[in-house]
């Protein structure tokens, strides 16, 4: 019965960890940004830099323009801030909505729950930047987990251990008398 309480708890922990998102809010329709928004596929990662495919560039209405504005077809590197290229995936294609940075063009990552601009899926859902999505966080999770689990089946063999002993004393002293 006890070892029962125990696995509905790590299930219920064990269920509670392992969401990648808190939700998602789709801007797709919302303006993303002042000076325009480009669809592209991310090919490389390099420090805070992200080198994207461009399939369609659709600039802002009435916002500032950026200088040299994405071409389709052609490549073009966007510098991210605060470390928010931690969050994007190479292979995976996001709508870009771009700034004239220091160095060229510049953006962020959009943050869920809010159309507050910069980079979202592709779809115009918001990347996923929730505690649970970062590597390190999801390792330490599943080593928790596994650490538990252990411990759930140690302390079941170790009861039905101490049962067994106890059946068999029971037994041997009602063979002796």
């Amino acid at each position: 019965m006890r070892t029962r309480r125990l696995l509905a708890v790590v299930g219920l922990l064990f269920a509670a960890t392992t969401g990648t998102s808190c939700g998602t809010v789709d801007c797709s329709s919302s303006k993303i940004g002042d000076s325009g928004v480009f669809v592209g596929r991310l090919t490389s990662v390099h420090g805070d830099n992200a080198t994207f495919s461009v399939e369609s560039w659709t600039p802002a209405r009435g916002g500032a323009l950026v200088s040299p504005a994405p071409v389709v077809g052609s490549t073009v590197v966007v510098e991210y801030v605060s470390n928010e290229i931690r969050f994007l995936h190479v292979g995976r294609r996001y709508a870009v909505s771009v700034f004239d940075g220091d160095h060229g063009l510049g953006s962020g990552v959009h943050t869920a729950n809010s159309c507050s601009g910069g980079t979202v899926n592709a779809n115009g859902s918001s990347i996923d930047t929730s505690l649970v999505s970062r590597p390190i966080v999801k390792r330490a999770l599943r080593a928790f987990v596994l650490v538990i689990v252990l411990m759930l089946v140690l302390l079941a063999w170790i009861t039905r251990r101490s049962h067994r002993a106890r059946s068999v004393t029971t037994v041997s002293s009602e063979d002796a008398e």
